[in-house]
């Protein structure tokens, strides 16, 4: 049995058999070459804003005394009001939430950054986008009995946002590295600190109500109790309860600490050039090399078929 109907090519062969379509992986390699240079050309640059952030231990172990007597614990959901691992976890959760880009909607700043071609900044308003595209769109939508437009939504916002948010733990440690990237260095700055901003006050808002709870509480049983023992204890968590709630209306960050200082790139970060031309001439080799096979195949079935 020769080499050919045993099913295999020699390197004989497989030299033969690219040299002959030596101009497809040269148009290939070239094309993909060419497809690298215009993706250095014609990407977006952006600049990244950075910042560490951990639990806010401080508020956590002002807040985490217990009560001597595990009654009073029990009753009315008392001490859950506190800064808790839960409510730092809740509020990393809640960043690129649809919760956050709510919120982020009420920012003229940032709608216009994400959607210049369908916010008017000066009416403070959305419109239908202009042009012979958007004009056939509508056609097509219509005669689907579909709306022609809507107008953005947090969904929308939120899903362009998390392209480009990230947060990494720092080691072995509670700490987080987050970051945002965007063309404008503002806006990335912007976009990292109102969310972060928005997250805390969403968790101070839940907290604040079960706080506002064990106050009432407190203060109800403390007129009603006549044990003297218990009375301190319930005034003692009553102070505790004020502390919280003083803590949930400050202005202050309550569910995590900076750690360092805010960084924003001086300049974009840009691709690696090396890599991007390497990826670009391997992809149009090995594109190239299928074909030129693909081709042997197709050419090799036609003569034996035409035998």
């Amino acid at each position: 049995m020769d080499v050919k109907e045993s099913g295999f090519l020699t390197l004989g062969e497989l030299l033969s058999i690219i040299a002959q379509g030596k101009k497809i992986l040269l148009w290939s390699v070239s094309t993909f070459f060419f497809i690298s240079i215009l993706y250095l050309v014609f990407t977006t640059h952006k600049y990244v804003a950075e910042i560490h952030i951990g639990p806010n231990e401080n508020a956590l172990s002002q807040y985490s005394s217990r009560s001597t007597f595990p009654s009073l614990a029990g009753a009315a959901g008392l001490f859950g009001g506190a800064v808790s691992s839960g409510d730092y976890a809740k509020m990393i959760d809640l960043l690129t939430s649809q919760l956050v880009t709510r919120e982020l909607f009420n920012e003229p700043k940032i709608v216009q950054a994400y959607f210049p071609a369908v916010w008017d900044e000066e009416t403070a308003a959305w419109h239908p986008p202009s042009g012979a595209v958007q004009f056939i769109k509508s056609l097509i939508k219509k005669a689907f009995h579909r709306s022609a437009w809507t107008p953005p939504n947090a969904k929308q916002l939120s899903d362009i946002i998390k392209k480009d948010f990230f947060v990494n733990a720092v080691g072995e440690t509670r700490l987080k590295k987050i970051s945002y990237a965007n063309k404008d260095p503002e806006i990335a700055q912007l976009i990292l600190m109102k969310t972060l901003d928005i997250s805390d006050k969403l968790i101070k808002k839940g907290n604040l109500s079960q706080v506002v709870n064990n106050i009432a509480y407190l203060e109800s049983r403390l007129v009603r109790e006549t044990l003297v023992e218990v009375k301190k204890e319930l005034a003692s968590q009553l102070v505790s309860e004020e502390k919280k709630k003083l803590a949930l209306e400050s202005e202050l960050p309550y569910t995590y600490n900076q750690v360092g200082d805010f960084f924003i790139d001086e300049s974009p970060t840009k691709p690696g050039i090396g890599g991007v031309l390497s990826l670009g001439l391997f992809a149009g080799l090995f594109f190239g090399l299928a074909v030129v096979f693909v081709r042997y195949s197709w050419m090799d079935n036609s003569r034996q078929s035409a035998v």
